[in-house]
Formats: C-alpha cells, sequence, structure tokens
C-alpha cells in the first residue's frame, strides 16, 4: 500500500516536468528562430542570451526524451528500469541545472528581455526545482527497498536444461 501513495507522489511530479520542458523547449526554439530570422538583437541585447537559448534546448529535449524514461519506469516500478530511468533522469537535471546556472547569470546583466525570454528564464529556473523533486522521490523510493530482489528470485534463467540423471 505505501508504494502505491509512492508512485501517487511521483506521478504528478512527471506530468509537471513533462509539460514545463515541453514549454522551455518550445520558447527556446522560438528565441532561436528569432534569432536566426532577425538577429540577437531582437530578442534581446543581453550577451547571455544566446548561451541561455542554446543551453535551454537542450536541456528541454533531453528532459522530454527524460520524462518519457521516466514514463516507463513509473509504469513497471521495477528495479530493472530504474538504473536507465535515473541515469537519463540525472543527465537531463544536470543540463537544467547548468541552463539554470545561465538564466541567473543573464538576469544579473539585466538589460533589455522580452517577455518570452523572462518567463524562459523563470520556466527553467522552476523545471529544476521541479525535477530535483522528482529525483528526490524516486531515490527515497530506492532507499526505502522498493526495488529489493527477493531471495527466491531468477535474475537469468539458464537457457540450456538440467542434465537428465540415469540410473544404472
Amino acid at each position: 500500500m505505501a508504494f502505491f501513495f509512492r508512485r501517487l507522489l511521483v506521478a504528478p511530479l512527471i506530468f509537471i516536468n513533462f509539460i514545463l520542458y515541453i514549454s522551455v523547449a518550445a520558447i527556446a526554439g522560438w528565441a532561436l528562430n528569432q534569432a536566426i530570422d532577425l538577429g540577437w538583437e531582437a530578442v534581446s541585447y543581453n550577451p547571455v542570451t544566446f548561451y541561455l537559448v542554446m543551453f535551454a534546448l537542450l536541456a528541454g529535449v533531453v528532459g522530454i526524451g527524460s520524462t518519457f524514461s521516466a514514463i516507463h519506469h513509473l509504469r513497471t516500478w521495477h528495479y530493472h528500469s530504474l538504473a536507465s530511468s535515473n541515469a537519463a533522469t540525472y543527465i537531463s537535471w544536470l543540463l537544467t541545472l547548468l541552463a539554470m546556472g545561465i538564466a541567473i547569470k543573464q538576469i544579473m546583466f539585466g538589460g533589455f528581455l522580452t517577455f518570452q525570454m523572462r518567463l524562459l528564464e523563470a520556466l527553467v529556473i522552476i523545471v529544476a526545482v521541479t525535477h530535483l523533486l522528482y529525483l528526490l522521490g524516486v531515490g527515497a523510493s530506492a532507499y526505502r527497498g522498493e526495488y529489493v530482489i527477493k531471495t527466491r528470485e531468477t535474475i537469468v534463467d539458464s537457457p540450456t536444461p538440467a542434465p537428465a540423471t540415469t540410473k544404472e
């Protein structure tokens, strides 16, 4: 019963992260498109904007992929899917932390920013926090022993049958 409640706590975070990562990728994609069409001055005069857009776009795309892995793990909730889901999640969270650091640097620089760029800064910071909460939720489940291998559970079945014994 406790397993069910932990899964119920992790599921909304996956959904929230998915929506936030789609928003981050969409806004960063828009900013990149504007910069290609009109130049970076149309988006912002801040020198950090280029790096924020690139890393936010990368973090958004990798984050969307990690949420697919997290959904699969939520569905199976087994130690076989835990390692791959956590690896993808840690990579996307670290990229998001990098984008968050650049967003904080852009806030410190100040200057002219469009509404979309201010929204991108806020979303990157919010998704870094919610992604950390998801990691803590899954990590708490792993450390509480939900994924412990049972003693009688066989990990790999032998492909060859056991030899037959004959009586003489």
